[in-house]
């Protein structure tokens, strides 16, 4: 093979981006105040039934980034929302806690995060066909695993600190992203297309929030009905464009001390 050739076995790959992305938090730490922890991270489900590399993880203080690389070709990201859905702070994030006495515990709560962003729970993608599996509940589907994963492997280690932290899913492309605002009331039903009155708006971040499978069970006997077993199932997932990486990440931060103990859940820890 020459070296052209080489080039495009190379440029069909998607770890080129990825490790660019990498080092591009590294050079641009002073800026947002991340580091990267680890790279490559190996991850396995509780059930030894799926398993891969996380990307790479990012840390700044007690909070973790879970960072899974996408590269397209010229793609499109498409979210679905209600015309009149504002931005939300809110976040269904994974936490960990260790307490001074030992106790400790993980699970999903809904915390308020800087900055705000809209949040959508469906998304078309260019390319894919009406039979295909949803191309990002895919990757945010793995990604919540490799998450919860990494969240239980820190709670174990030696120098892990005391108290709450916070793992955040997120999906970094190279796609454009665009929000689209559809008023429900003005589709159609006999054609089931978009309403002129719809919208597009390209946004640099956007909340992915969908019930997705995850190594925390919720049993049918542990909630009353069907909606609130559905809420416990909530997971979210930033996906954020390459270009505003280094922007979102500087900007991203606990609001109204959402990680505060008297908040939330994980006073009822395991002994």
């Amino acid at each position: 093979m020459n070296d052209d050739e080489l080039a495009k076995l190379v440029n069909r790959s998607g770890f080129l981006f990825q490790v660019a992305v990498e080092e591009h938090i590294r050079a641009t730490a002073d800026q947002h105040g991340w580091d990267v922890l680890a790279r490559e991270h190996p991850w396995m489900s509780t059930d030894g039934a799926r398993g891969g590399f996380i990307d790479f993880v990012a840390g700044r203080s007690t909070l973790r980034c879970v960072v899974d690389c996408k590269r397209t070709q010229g793609g499109e990201w498409i979210f679905l929302l209600p015309k009149t859905s504002p931005d939300t702070f809110e976040l269904r994030t994974l936490w960990s806690y260790r307490s001074r006495d030992k106790r400790h515990g993980f699970g999903w709560a809904d915390l308020p995060f800087e900055p705000a962003t809209p949040e959508a729970a469906f998304c078309i993608v260019r390319g894919a066909s009406d039979e295909d599996k949803p191309m990002l509940e895919r990757i945010a589907g793995d990604l919540v695993k490799a998450t919860e994963s990494l969240a239980r492997e820190e709670l174990g280690t030696q120098r892990r600190g005391e108290g709450p932290y916070g793992y955040i899913p997120v999906i970094v492309t190279n796609a454009k992203l665009f929000a689209c605002r559809v008023n429900l009331s003005d589709v159609q039903l006999e054609k089931g297309a978009l309403p002129p009155s719809a919208t597009f708006q390209e946004v640099v971040a956007i909340r992915f929030r969908k019930a997705l499978s995850s190594d925390i069970k919720h049993e049918p006997e542990n909630y009353d009905n069907l909606k609130e077993g559905l809420d416990l199932k909530q997971r979210s997932t930033i996906v954020v464009t390459v270009g505003h990486l280094t922007h979102w990440l500087g900007a991203i931060t606990q609001r109204e001390a959402g990680l505060s103990l008297r908040r939330n859940p994980w006073w009822q820890l395991e002994s």
